[in-house]
């Protein structure tokens, strides 16, 4: 076999080394094509999880998951609401407890989206009742 490939002008080495840049471009493609649907999913957030909202938004989404909100900050303005989306694997249970405003989600399934509505403005602390660790500071700006 040898022979054949000096015969034709190539060596088993240059034989070996291109069939290792097929296989590692073949990798490549599969994995660009395992990674475009999460590449461009469109994601249901006003705010994306993992940013602020800055100076205040009307609306905000944040994730659960990793037993943890993301962003772990936000900004609202006064009467803006806040979602929460549980895209954790576990159950969840958000709640606040201040003096301008008491709300408790109840249970928070997986996949569920919560509301809450900040119609003051005001600093306020979300928790889960859960997990204890899981804290998001919500800032409500005046309008």
């Amino acid at each position: 076999m040898r022979d054949d490939l000096v015969a034709a002008g190539k060596s088993p080495k240059s034989r070996c080394c291109g069939s290792v840049r097929v296989k590692m471009r073949l990798i490549s493609c599969v994995a660009a094509v395992a990674a475009f649907p999460v590449l461009t999913a469109a994601q249901p957030a006003t705010v994306l999880p993992g940013e602020s909202a800055g100076q205040g938004e009307a609306t905000v989404t944040v994730s659960q998951r990793g037993r943890a909100f993301d962003p772990e900050e936000t900004t609202l303005t006064e009467g803006g609401t806040l979602t929460i989306v549980n895209d954790d694997q576990f159950l969840h249970h958000a709640y606040v407890e201040s003096d301008a405003l008491s709300f408790d989600s109840g249970s928070q399934p997986i996949g569920s989206r919560t509301d809450i509505v900040f119609d003051q403005p005001g600093e306020y602390v979300v928790r889960c009742d859960i997990h204890p660790k899981m804290r998001l500071k919500v800032t409500v700006l005046p309008d």
